[in-house]
């Protein structure tokens, strides 16, 4: 995972929004991601695209080194928390466009919340600053004990968040 995301952000420069399109070269950057792959510091998929158009695709290394089974561009990979700055950074762009307000329950975006209780109180801002006082899904017991090989789909999640609970939090310690 460390790996992965340290490519993605050695990629950047390379397709930076900032340059007109097509800017980067292609082969630079296959010959840096593919030195880095060499040199066991990369293993995965890496795909650029200019609207729906995909302008750039390089596969490498291991999905599963055990069973030495390559990467493929339909390899799914468990990312967990790093893609927590990236939803972060699209919520401030939304904000900035006024989309979305930081202290408006997430309720007001989410009014399908399974725990209306929580929606209603928990502000945007908390869900962004982990000060809501939600409970862990991942170390609820339903979910515990599920049977988390099963789990492929966002659809299946969805029973577990019936399980949260809403403790206090240490913004309402502060006030």
């Amino acid at each position: 995972m460390k790996n992965l995301f340290m490519a993605l952000v050695f990629c950047l420069p390379f397709c930076s929004p900032a340059q007109p399109p097509h800017s980067f070269d292609p082969d630079n950057l296959e010959r840096y991601i593919a030195f880095r792959a060499n040199h066991d510091r990369f293993s995965g998929v890496t795909m650029i695209y200019e609207g729906d158009k995909r302008v750039f695709e390089t596969i490498h290394g291991l999905a599963n080194r055990s069973w030495n089974i390559p990467n493929t561009a339909d390899t799914r990979f468990n990312l967990a928390s790093v893609t927590k700055m990236f939803t972060a950074a699209a919520i401030g762009i939304l904000h900035d466009r006024n989309h979305i307000q930081f202290d408006q329950p997430f309720a007001r975006y989410y009014p399908d919340f399974p725990v209306p209780e929580i929606a209603n109180r928990v502000t945007v801002r908390q869900l962004l600053s982990h000060t809501s006082g939600i409970s862990d899904l991942f170390f609820e017991k339903a979910y515990l004990q599920a049977d988390r090989y099963r789990l492929r789909n966002l659809e299946h999640y969805d029973r577990f968040y019936r399980t949260l609970r809403i403790g206090e939090s240490p913004v309402d310690r502060m006030q």
